[in-house]
């Protein structure tokens, strides 16, 4: 027997795999339910979840197996992990690596003899793992299964990723949660309030998209799973080839026809299909428009030739809406990893006194992600960032800056108009300074109060909606930069605030 070695980023490997926290979990159906999906397809009587640390291989998910870990030297995974595509040993017993291994030698131990395992590599290309089908008879997976494999593994992966995002949300409302708690009757506390309503909106999106996908997802395997293993048997090593490039273009390809042109497109191909004899022309039609394949015959018309078309479009159709139904929730998910990274910004506060490296056009596009359910519900927004030098400051500071005068814009324009932010280098012989001007539609600052905009408790908004301090926070924030702040505006026309930072 020979142990697999080490990946040359084990350490890191190991450090993803315990951000992950799913060693030694309970069991979830969404993992198990793939892991009965590749053994039938593979016709294995073995298919698992396996994920590898430093000492073992523990089993998210199984079929036909008791144990839940072996020890990391005698497993087929840790030699799995270090490819970038499917691990294959058909007879294991020709194989100098396992001829010998207990798993494959003891008599009355697995008796394993096949083996294939596709890595479970994450956004950050590490391996934490394989998808894996073992049997107990030497074969070899067909191209189709293959594909199958991967698939199913890149949909573990995205279970694995929803899991860690969904950790990540809780933990980042939680402490929104505390911060308002903590923050009863301060300016920050009424802006957090206001905040948290756009976030929960914005959070619902992506939730929603990620359930609709996944529940999808399930129902299509579930119908599929019954007939797919002896669907992709049944058919030949060109036409496996064929129907696997025909559900890779599908998955990523993108229609542009109205209703009316599609329909148009699919009266020639019930044409064209009834004149070559082929039985269901109406139904075959709608699959390959669905399919968007009705200009790359190519890819279609050698699967007309199959023993029952319809039902091979069918499946074909099924597949592709499993892997579009990943493709939304890889978007998704990005979308509430980007909320949650603007949440973090917002609610974070440096308790040591001591300056940061500021990106001042990331903490501006950080803010504005909290705001995005109002942009896209009344306020147009225009964003002009012009290159900014990083320079040290107070990040976690110049974020509550640009939340005031964001919130306070749009409250102006009671969340009807256009806002206007835009990011410039000023340079001369002698210094360098960064101006920023955040311009509204709103009625304007009525002249009897402008003197009064920057003064502490100072506030026209209704009880409840403001301490007042918010301005007057924002400008010591600023000066705190050795900068300065000041504003232009006109009655009925709208107000422009600068501010004046040096580098």
């Amino acid at each position: 027997m020979i142990p697999a070695p080490l990946p040359s980023n084990e350490n890191e490997r190991l450090n993803a795999l315990l951000r992950y926290e799913v060693m030694d979990t309970d069991s979830e159906k969404e993992f198990d339910d793939l892991v009965k999906l590749a053994s039938q397809i593979c016709e294995s009587e073995i298919s698992l979840v396996s994920l590898i640390d430093s000492e073992r291989q523990w089993f998210k998910a199984k079929v036909g197996l008791d144990a839940a870990e072996t020890h990391r030297d005698m497993a087929f995974c840790a030699h799995a992990i270090l490819q970038d595509d499917v691990f294959e040993v058909e007879n294991a017993l020709e194989d100098e690596r396992f001829h010998d291994n207990p798993l494959v030698a003891d008599k009355d131990g697995l008796n394993i003899r096949f083996y294939a395992g596709m890595p479970l590599k994450n956004p950050e290309g590490l391996n934490l793992g394989t998808l894996c089908v073992i049997d107990n008879v030497p074969k070899k997976l067909t191209e189709a299964q293959k594909f199958a494999l991967k698939t199913l593994g890149s949909q573990v992966v995205t279970q694995l990723e929803l899991r860690l995002k969904f950790r990540d949300l809780q933990e980042e409302m939680k402490k929104v949660q505390a911060a308002q708690r903590q923050l009863v009757e301060t300016e920050k506390m009424a802006t957090l309030g206001q905040l948290a309503a756009n976030v929960a909106h914005e959070i619902n999106t992506p939730l929603g998209a990620i359930r609709s996908s996944a529940d999808n997802s399930v129902i299509t395997m579930n119908e599929l799973l019954p007939r797919l293993a002896g669907f992709l048997q049944g058919l030949s090593q060109e036409k496996s080839i064929v129907f696997n490039n025909l559900i890779e273009y599908s998955a990523s390809a993108k229609s542009n026809f109205s209703s009316r042109e599609k329909r148009a497109v699919k009266y020639e191909l019930i044409e064209k299909l009834e004149e070559q004899n082929i039985d269901d022309a109406n139904t075959i039609a709608d699959y390959i428009v669905e399919l968007g394949l009705y200009n790359n015959p190519e890819l279609y018309e050698p699967l007309l030739e199959t023993e029952n078309p319809c039902y091979t479009f069918k499946v074909a159709h099924q597949l592709s809406a499993i892997a579009k139904n990943n493709k939304t929730i890889k978007l998704a998910t990005d979308k509430a990893s980007k909320i949650i990274f603007a949440l973090k910004n917002f609610s974070r506060q440096n308790q040591t006194g001591q300056q940061a490296k500021v990106n001042i056009n990331a903490t501006i596009e950080d803010t504005i992600t909290l705001y995005e359910n109002q942009f896209k519900h009344g306020i147009n927004l225009q964003l002009h960032l012009e290159e900014i030098p990083e320079f040290m400051g107070y990040p976690d500071e110049l974020v509550q800056v640009w939340t005031n005068l964001i919130h306070n814009a749009i409250q102006a324009m009671k969340s009807k108009g256009e806002l206007t932010i835009t990011t410039k280098l000023k340079a001369n012989s002698q210094n360098k300074k960064i101006h920023l001007s955040v311009t509204d539609t709103g009625a304007g600052i009525p002249k009897d109060i402008q003197k009064k905009v920057f003064n502490p408790f100072f506030t026209t908004k209704r009880e409840g909606e403001g301490s007042g301090l918010g301005l007057d926070i924002t400008k010591k924030i600023v000066e705190k930069h050795n900068g300065k702040i000041w504003f232009e505006t006109q009655e009925n026309k709208g107000t422009t605030f600068f501010v004046e930072l040096p580098l």
